[in-house]
């Protein structure tokens, strides 16, 4: 045994650093191994040697300033601040337009209320143990929280249906679609109906998603956290003492706890001995179900003026090339079905419009760092997408130059892409090609993520936990699972905590 610890964290994503922060907070001897050799899992920013910032995975956040760890690790100590954009996404459908404000205002009075109420009463629930949904959605009830009640039991359909107009209906679906409801007709319980309002209100770290892992490392080794990169767990077997944790390199690190942050196939179907996940949590993580929709991300740095604002301020979005919901649903079933879509339409951000820190002032300036999201088929139906790849990346500039009238004038000076196969690749837990560790639909969610065994942090295996993104809440940027984790672990070993 060449090292040994309290407590392992496996993964050093968010919630792994979040867990390890608390943890160490708190006075524990704490080890994180990190397969990758870097920390910070999809809150990944790189400049790749150019002027430009770009976030690779994931780049708006649901909570930024009313974050919990905001003020329970004092990342505002740490150089975090968010921004967040009053206008969430501008939109054109046929000759109906829209600016749809924060929280969805614009949409329609329906929406709004339900987002306003879902969003006061879900967020408290996401960190703290789950309960069933039927028990949720009753309390809400009594608590005078009926939208947030009424939006859960809903479809994106029939959601959409009570848009102001068009451009609202379209708004709406395409925010369902992103957050992993690409099905018109699949409820969205009470998780998802959290999600899709918060889409509503983006909130960005300021000079790149990275900053808050950054910030998140700095809290947990500055209170003695051992955190370890090109160090992943290949098999976790049960010790005397309680855990043995084999690495790819030959190492072992004994740990008298884990906490893993590992998706639920990974972690229950290749990570854990046979013998200590039991055929329920192996059957269960080879059961987990992960979202069939992604995106073709191309990421631009021009030199030159971004679009120009609408009346309302600069939207964090734009969607670009979709004349109406039919549109979207005809990509969308391109896209699950293996196709590219008629034309790459999808939303564009221009991220520096918002955080200049994510652009380089230089004296080459205006420099602007632009994102391109479009839905895409997981494998390219002409080849394997490594080799289709630029062809597509570029067929998506000449699309977005003749949509945008001030992006014809601009000039591209740095362009790269990630197909939908690549953010897999290069993240491994986040299968299908998104940031979650599996969809949220309600059978996935609260007391059902993963497995009705695991509610929650704990598992049946004494001294194993669960504290990653395929856990309850399972939204990411939260930080929730990884916190929920590092106070089970201390309720049950008598440990201190850093909150």
């Amino acid at each position: 045994m060449s090292r040994g610890c309290e407590v392992a964290v496996i993964g050093a994503g968010a919630n792994g650093l979040t867990a390890a922060a608390y943890l160490a907070r708190g006075g524990v001897d704490v080890i994180v191994l990190e397969r990758r050799f870097e920390r910070g899992g999809t809150l990944a920013s790189d400049d790749y040697s150019t002027p430009f910032t770009y976030n690779v995975a994931q780049e708006s956040l649901p909570l930024g300033s009313g974050l919990p760890a905001l003020a329970g690790l004092g990342l505002a100590e740490h150089g975090v601040r968010f921004i967040e954009p009053e206008v969430a996404v501008e939109v054109v459908a046929g000759d109906d337009g829209l600016a749809v404000g924060r929280g969805g205002a614009g949409l329609g009075e329906p929406i709004e209320a339900m987002f306003a109420s879902v969003s006061r009463a879900c967020a408290p629930a996401l960190y703290q143990p789950p309960v069933a949904e039927a028990a949720l959605t009753a309390r809400w009830r009594s608590e005078g929280e009926t939208d947030a009640a009424d939006m859960a039991d809903l479809t994106p359909a029939a959601l959409a249906a009570l848009g102001s107009g068009e451009a609202a209906r379209l708004a709406v679906r395409y925010a369902c679609a992103a957050t992993g409801f690409a099905d018109p007709g699949t409820r969205l319980g009470a998780v998802g109906a959290f999600a899709v309002a918060r889409w509503f209100s983006p909130a960005l770290v300021a000079g790149g998603s990275k900053c808050l892992a950054n910030a998140l490392f700095r809290i947990a080794a500055a209170a003695g956290a051992e955190c370890r990169v090109s160090a992943g767990v290949a098999r976790v077997t049960r010790a005397a003492d309680g855990f043995r944790l084999s690495c790819a390199d030959g190492e072992v690190v004994a740990a008298r706890t884990v906490i893993c942050t590992l998706d639920p196939r990974t972690t229950f179907a290749e990570l854990l001995d046979p013998g200590l996940a039991g055929p329920r949590l192996a059957a269960a993580g080879l059961g987990w179900v992960f979202d069939d929709l992604a995106a073709f991300t191309a990421h631009y740095g021009i030199r030159g003026e971004p679009p120009a604002p609408p009346d309302r301020g600069e939207p964090y979005l734009r969607l670009i090339g979709l004349r109406g919901v039919v549109d979207l649903d005809a990509q969308i079933s391109a896209a699950r079905g293996g196709r590219l879509p008629e034309r790459p339409a999808g939303a564009l951000a221009v991220t520096t419009a918002h955080d200049p820190l994510q652009a380089s002032p230089g004296p080459f300036g205006p420099l602007h760092t632009l994102r391109f999201d479009s839905f895409a088929p997981l494998s390219h139906p002409g080849g394997p997408w490594h080799r289709m790849r630029r062809g597509y990346r570029e067929q998506c500039w000449d699309f977005l130059r003749g949509q945008v009238p001030a992006l014809a004038q601009a000039r591209l000076l740095a362009q790269f892409a990630d197909a939908p196969g690549d953010l897999e690749r290069r993240f491994t837990v986040t299968r299908g090609g998104t940031v979650r560790q599996g969809s949220l639909t309600p059978g996935q969610t609260l007391t059902g993520r993963p497995h009705p065994d695991c509610a929650g942090a704990r598992t049946p295996i004494e001294g194993f936990y669960l504290g990653g993104g395929g856990a309850h809440p399972g939204v990411p940027g939260l930080l929730a699972a990884g916190a929920m984790a590092a106070q089970a672990v201390c309720a049950d070993y008598g440990f201190g905590s850093g909150s």
